[in-house]
């Protein structure tokens, strides 16, 4: 099996991304769907696993940002994690805002 490089597995997690953006998006449009006023905000989504190269490609992300605002990710991301185990010692399924939305919208893509 030939190896990939962590580049190229990037370029082709990112053409992946924006292929189900494209979808995504298309089908949204045609159903009215809008994240705009949304009130159950999938970014508030409880995600428990992702693979290594979408952590991988989180992590890269975030070292391409300016430092204020990898800064102001890192100490969301911290405070989601306090509030999660708080949530999770108490029986309830954490439902916290992403730590890179801003103002409704996804803060790194």
């Amino acid at each position: 099996m030939k190896k990939i490089l962590p580049a190229q597995a990037f370029r082709k997690l990112a053409h992946l991304y924006t292929e189900m953006q494209d979808l995504y998006q298309r089908h949204a449009t045609a159903l009215g769907l809008t994240c705009d006023g949304c009130t159950q905000n999938c970014c508030t989504s409880y995600f428990q696993h992702h693979t290594y190269i979408e952590w991988a490609y989180l992590i890269h992300g975030l070292h391409t940002l300016p430092e204020a605002e990898r800064a102001l990710y890192t100490e969301r991301a911290q405070a989601y994690v306090h509030q999660a185990t708080h949530d999770l010692a108490s029986g309830q399924r954490p439902a916290i805002m992403c730590p890179v939305n801003n103002e409704g919208r996804c803060g790194m893509y």
